[in-house]
């Protein structure tokens, strides 16, 4: 169409059905009242192959009132790609662009939005998560999370890189929505804003334990020292590893309010909590700290080895943070709790070897021949002579067994019980021993 004859007449193309005509009305620069005029026309009889012109409208018109209409012709339509085509406009370097399409956003519910984010065409899933992300309120936000919930959720970058802390509010209200409270308080953690304490603490209570857990962890990366008395309460939790998160939390928080509510951790808590409990004592270097994890270090050492190896170097583990932390607090005995921990790991690799059957070395022997605790292990491990019998391999080692238990009975006689040498006279050539 030319117009060669002026301005195109609305209610006669209107009249006659002509779509096209209205379509190339869009292009009548010399009076933006026709060009706004045609669009809401389309609009009103939702003519879709009209949508890709309207969209080039919503994004490039000059007149505002035009991309208005446009844009407002588009939704009645309802022609996702089309839409997706305006909102692709956010990502474009022109900044009139761009301002076009943050204004054509007033038009789309966040509702039409969720929809055309779980389109399998990246083009609309992509430009929908990009107009969530500007429009940012609490069910923007609250939708992108229900979106990625079950995925990887590589979309959190973007959120967190474009809306940062503009999104702690709508986070916050997502706490409340238990389908996505848990990534909630995970993006809350890492976005580090003082102003999620208050719904994080009281998400510590959250009916959901991956809720409660992130919540946690979240506190723990805001450091925030009003959340350590509501964390100090959350060590009640029913469930083991929320309590460990709470630790945890306790120790990056860093604050000496924490010490006691810590210490009553390491004297009750399972092995992993304890474990927790001295790595946090030994961040706060408080020390009133050090004389419970004195205790707790040795009460660890009444514990009979857990038959499972790993299990037992859990226990290690635990040593380790406990002579860590003493030393951290400059204790005078933390290098004597390295040394019994240096003489326990030993021990370890000397009961692994029997059970596996190895021979242990000369040195190592020598180092462990005054270790009376031993003695039981090595008199089940030779009981087990058939087993032994049937793998000529390990005659060796049951000699250099019998040999080392000969020598440490010398040695000990008088820390042995006299059940333990009943049992290894009946190992041994007949030779009966006493305790004097």
């Amino acid at each position: 169409m030319a117009f060669l004859l002026g301005p195109p007449n609305i209610e006669k193309l209107k009249a006659k059905h002509d779509m096209q005509g209205l379509i190339k009305t869009l292009d009548y620069q010399k009076d933006a009242v026709v060009r706004k005029s045609a669009a809401e026309a389309l609009g009103q009889v939702r003519y879709a192959p009209a949508a890709p012109r309207l969209a080039l409208g919503v994004l490039k018109d000059a007149d505002p009132l035009v991309r208005d209409a446009a844009m407002e012709a588009l939704v009645q339509i309802g022609d996702v790609r089309a839409l997706a085509m305006v909102l692709a406009g956010l990502k474009f370097d022109n900044e009139e662009t761009r301002k076009n399409a943050i204004r054509a956003l007033r038009h789309i519910s966040v509702e039409a939005l969720t929809v055309m984010l779980k389109d399998t065409d990246t083009l609309i899933s992509d430009a929908a998560e990009e107009a969530l992300l500007q429009i940012g309120d609490t069910r923007a936000i609250t939708a992108l999370l229900a979106a990625h919930k079950d995925s990887q959720f590589w979309g959190r970058e973007v959120l967190l890189r474009k809306v940062g802390a503009a999104a702690v509010e709508p986070l916050a209200a997502a706490l409340e929505d238990s389908n996505v409270s848990a990534m909630a308080a995970e993006l809350l953690g890492e976005i580090g804003d003082a102003r999620a304490v208050e719904p994080l603490v009281a998400a510590l209570k959250h009916g959901n334990k991956e809720t409660r857990r992130n919540a946690a962890t979240a506190l723990g990366l805001i450091r925030d020292i009003e959340a350590v008395e509501p964390l100090g309460v959350a060590l009640k939790d029913g469930d083991e590893e929320v309590r460990i998160k709470v630790v945890d939390a306790l120790g990056q928080i860093g604050d000496s309010r924490a010490v006691e509510p810590l210490i009553v951790a390491l004297k009750h808590g399972t092995l992993w909590e304890r474990t927790q409990a001295a790595e946090a004592l030994g961040r706060i270097k408080d020390k009133r700290a050090a004389e419970p994890l004195i205790a707790a270090f040795g009460e660890s050492l009444l514990t009979a080895s857990p038959p499972d190896y790993f299990e037992g170097q859990r226990v290690r583990q635990f040593q380790e943070e406990a002579a860590e932390a003493l030393k951290a607090l400059r204790h005078p005995r933390a290098a004597e709790l390295r040394a019994v921990l240096k003489h326990e790991r030993l021990l370890d690799e000397f009961i692994y070897a029997l059970r596996c059957g190895e021979i242990v070395s000369a040195g190592k022997l020598g180092k462990l021949r005054g270790e009376t605790r031993i003695v039981r292990l090595l008199v089940e491990w030779l009981e087990l002579e058939s087993d032994i019998e049937r793998r000529a391999s390990w005659g060796r080692a049951k000699e250099r067994a019998q040999e080392l238990l000969q020598s440490m009975l010398a040695h000990n006689l008088e820390k042995i019980s006299s059940e333990d040498l009943r049992a290894v006279s009946r190992l041994t050539d007949g030779e009966r021993y006493e305790i004097s």
